[in-house]
């Protein structure tokens, strides 16, 4: 039997990865497959080179309050919407993953 700790531990770790791959394909699709794999990710309106804490799904969103760090142009809403759907999806197949495992 899993404990309660243990449960949300395993729903949040997948929630976060569900954020995590929702955001590299947020990328993907903005800037195409082979741009997304080359080079570090960067800003759209000043192409700074983003750092390793504004790189993390919803939270660096929010913490800048969904604009750049240095240029101050706006974060297109859409990429939080896509990160919070993949942390959704990420913490219902962990859920789900816990119910077929508890058979």
């Amino acid at each position: 039997m899993m404990t309660t700790a243990t449960f949300a531990i395993f729903v949040l770790l997948g929630a976060i990865a569900g954020a995590a791959l929702a955001s590299y394909s947020g990328v993907v699709a903005g800037r195409g497959w082979r741009a997304s794999t080359t080079g570090r990710s960067f800003c759209d309106g000043c192409g700074r080179s983003l750092r390793w804490w504004e790189l993390l799904p919803v939270a660096s969103y929010l913490a800048l309050r969904g604009r750049c760090s240095r240029c101050a142009s706006r974060i297109p809403p859409s990429l939080l919407a896509t990160e919070l759907a993949g942390s959704l999806v990420g913490g219902g197949v962990a859920l789900l993953v816990i119910a077929v495992a508890g058979r």
